[in-house]
């Protein structure tokens, strides 16, 4: 049994027979776990390919350009998704443009990184810089409040 946040109690959608509707008391909820459980294994699965191709290149004897084969896969993947999904709006470009910009300095740092520190120190660290400059830019440039807390789990 599963408490929420609001104190109810939380039970599974099927019945404890497994078939038919499950018949709910005084103070417990239906809660479909579905969504929530997808969203879990996609956000696992993608920790588990990012941190599985960073190793390779710190692996890899020139790290610089095993990062930017990986890049031009998934540029070219991504290409061939583009001209069959029908491309992007124009305001996209400008965006996907900048993300470009951006990743140019983060390859160079990190194939630095990974010639020069332990995969268990360069990881934790490259994947923590990121979101600390999404953080100070929402601040500087979107206005964004970020209280105690928010700063905190940064």
């Amino acid at each position: 049994m599963l408490h929420g946040a609001a104190g109810y109690r939380l039970t599974p959608v099927v019945s404890p027979g497994g078939f038919g509707p499950a018949s709910l008391g005084p103070g417990e909820r239906r809660v479909n776990v579905g969504p929530v459980l997808t969203a879990t294994l996609l956000a696992l699965g993608a920790a588990v390919l990012h941190a599985g191709w960073n190793l390779s290149v710190k692996q890899s004897g020139d790290r610089f350009l095993a990062l930017w084969g990986q890049f031009s896969i998934a540029g070219a993947i991504s290409l061939v998704l583009l001209l069959l999904l029908g491309g992007l709006p124009a305001s996209a470009w400008l965006w996907a443009g900048a993300s470009g910009l951006v990743h140019l300095p983060y390859c160079l740092f990190l194939a630095r990184a990974y010639d020069h520190g332990d995969f268990s120190l360069v990881y934790p660290m490259a994947r923590g810089g990121g979101a600390l400059l999404a953080a100070i830019g929402g601040v500087l440039l979107l206005g964004d409040d970020l209280g105690w807390l928010s700063f905190t789990a940064v």
